[in-house]
């Protein structure tokens, strides 16, 4: 069991650093409207009323923190489109890069095979003429 100076140092010292280390600029002006809000309409509104308008005030505040996260996603999904046209452009120039030489090469052999052929269909021997006219 832990004795009263571990639990205090807990509570004290651990689990308000730890706090602190949450703690945002956000949260900080929130309590701070908050709080002035609630102290202005003190004065002339019952407690309750000024707690009320406040906790409307915060809800205030917290629409426009989702209006600006849908628009944060607006721009994240425009990012990831341009990205996504970035990728299809990058494997269109690769492809480009891969087929150009490889239709080269075939552009090659079709042309050699084409040589070939016709050297096998007209032989470079001489021609029956040709050795006739020798003859006579």
């Amino acid at each position: 069991m832990k004795n009263w100076g571990d639990a205090l140092w807990e509570v004290l010292v651990v689990q308000f650093a730890d706090f602190l280390s949450r703690l945002t600029l956000r949260r900080v002006l929130e309590f701070f409207a908050i709080v002035i809000l609630a102290l202005a309409f003190a004065q002339t509104f019952p407690i309750d009323l000024a707690f009320l308008f406040a906790g409307d005030a915060l809800m205030y505040l917290e629409i426009l923190v989702v209006i600006r996260l849908a628009a944060g996603r607006e721009h994240l999904v425009q990012a990831l489109r341009i990205a996504a046209q970035l990728v299809r452009f990058t494997m269109r120039v690769l492809r480009a890069a891969i087929t150009q030489p490889v239709k080269r090469i075939n552009r090659l052999r079709e042309r050699r095979s084409l040589s070939v052929r016709r050297s096998r269909a007209f032989p470079i021997g001489p021609t029956r003429t040709a050795v006739w006219r020798r003859m006579g």
